[in-house]
Formats: C-alpha cells, structure tokens, sequence
C-alpha cells in the first residue's frame, strides 16, 4: 500500500532530479574541464615532456571515447556516460587545451595526431 506521504516524496524527488538535468545543460563539458585544470600544470614541463604527457592524453581519449561508444546512445547508455565517463573526458580535453596553449607560447612542435596504438580491447557496440 502506497501512502500519500510516499507518493509527495517521489514526486519532488523526480522534478529535482530533472530541474538538475536541466540545469547542467546549462554548462558545457569544456567549462566544466577547465575547473577541474590547474592553470600552472604545465609551466615547468620542457617541449619533449608536453609531447610525451599529450601521447598519454590522446591514448585515454580514446579509450574513453571508446567506452562511450560502447555504452551506446540509448537513455540508459547516454546515462553511464555521463556519470561514468564524461566528467574524466572533460578534464582530459581541458588538460589537452591548456597542454597546446602552454606548447604554444614554448613554442613546441606537439604532433596534431600523435601516434598512440589504439585499443583494441574497448571497440564499440554494434
């Protein structure tokens, strides 16, 4: 039996759960990334160790993005992703951006696409 005193507490917490989905619509990943990233990581980081943390980076990308993939994009996949996957993938592209500003300003060659065996062993649902 359902008491009316139950039914009022699932209600409120159905609309904060979705008034919170609405909300951190509101941000994007790439903001939410540039909290999670230490303004002076890099400063002290010579040419050869950017490109060698960035090939570290790239490489968990790509698991990552692999992982996502593979959760799938139904609700229950997009879910695991986002609670599962998502906040790492944003630090990650945040950590990667502020990587190339500071390679930059060392004037350092960081490889566009560097050369990182992809991972076989996460491959995406089909």
């Amino acid at each position: 039996m359902t008491t009316h005193r139950s039914i009022k507490t699932t209600i409120a917490a159905a609309i904060a759960g979705l008034t919170v989905m609405t909300l951190s619509g509101c941000t994007s990943n790439e903001a939410v990334g540039n909290l999670m990233v230490s303004p002076g990581k890099f400063t002290l980081y010579t040419c050869p160790d950017l490109v060698r943390h960035d090939v570290g980076l790239v490489s968990r990308q790509r698991v990552l993005e692999g992982l996502i993939a593979k959760a799938g994009p139904e609700a229950d996949g997009r879910f695991v992703s986002a609670i599962a996957y998502r906040p790492e993938y944003a630090s990650l592209r945040a950590e990667r951006s502020l990587l190339r500003r500071v390679a930059a300003e060392k004037e350092c060659q960081i490889p566009v696409t560097p050369a990182v065996p992809v991972d076989r062993t996460v491959a995406p649902r089909r």
